[in-house]
């Protein structure tokens, strides 16, 4: 087995399979962001073959049972996936995954298999947002373009021109077309940092950029741009957070930081 390690915004995750599975899926864009500072990853993944007529050995029959129930991830009919919370521990369910984290002590653990190349990515993000969250710090469904040293984010749900006006940028470097992290620094500027999910290929930079503009999209047959007051921002936000409203008490914490971002800097749509 063959293993890499990579950072998303100060969360180190591991995945093991074999080489060549590794090469033609996650590499590619994980080299990027590799996992630079000494330690031990928060987030383990373990991808294994899938037997041919054996199945695979992330399923149970309890995984299939649970699918007629779960929710689609982000609205896509084609994924069910099952995040149940106990106390501090969330268990992670899809036909091709099974995995847990535990929010206490900061760590996570998968098993899928070769059958669905995407499992081990979409574990991944589940894990990343939860363990984002205790430090202040969330994924946005948000393209985010550089100008000046700054970002730009837009956001929105699946069809309001995310990747739209990533390709409006020109020579500006855009660090995602769809998934960003958002975060505060030392000096409590909101900062967006791009993610090895969806990499819209800016340079890495520690601590990431600080937003200059959030921007809630949305397709009309006119140009019209108005502020959003405070309480539409964070619910517009708050939309545009994946994986943090299965439970109530993540939903509440997701709906703080929604609110101060949508005070500091603010929203406009």
């Amino acid at each position: 087995m063959a293993r890499l390690e990579a950072d998303v915004a100060g969360v180190r995750v591991a995945v093991s399979a074999t080489g060549s599975w590794l090469a033609r899926t996650l590499a590619p864009r994980y080299e990027r962001f590799p996992a630079l500072h000494p330690g031990t990853a928060a987030v383990e993944v373990t991808v294994v073959d899938h037997r041919p007529g054996g199945g695979c050995p992330a399923d149970s029959d309890a995984a299939y049972r649970a699918m007629q129930a779960a929710p689609f991830v982000d609205g896509l009919p084609d994924y069910p996936l099952l995040v149940e919370r106990t106390g501090a521990r969330l268990d992670v369910t899809s036909l091709h995954l099974r995995g847990w984290i535990d929010l206490d002590t900061g760590r996570g653990e998968g098993l899928c298999c070769t059958h669905d190349e995407g499992a081990a990515e979409n574990f991944l993000r589940v894990a990343v947002a939860r363990l984002l969250h205790p430090a202040g710090g969330f994924l946005l469904h948000a393209c985010a373009v550089v100008s000046g040293g700054e970002a730009y984010v837009g956001f929105g749900p699946s069809g309001a021109g995310k990747t739209t006006l990533a390709g409006l940028a020109g020579t500006r470097p855009v660090l995602s077309d769809d998934l960003v992290v958002l975060r505060r620094d030392s000096e409590g500027r909101l900062c967006a940092i791009p993610t090895l999910f969806r990499d819209g290929g800016a340079a890495t930079r520690e601590g990431g950029y600080a937003v200059r503009r959030l921007m809630r999209l949305r397709k009309s047959p006119r140009v019209a741009v108005r502020p959003l007051d405070r309480l539409e921002g964070a619910r517009e936000l708050l939309a545009a957070m994946p994986f943090l409203t299965d439970d109530p008490e993540s939903a509440v914490g997701a709906l703080a930081l929604a609110d101060a971002a949508a005070g500091m800097p603010g929203c406009i749509e």
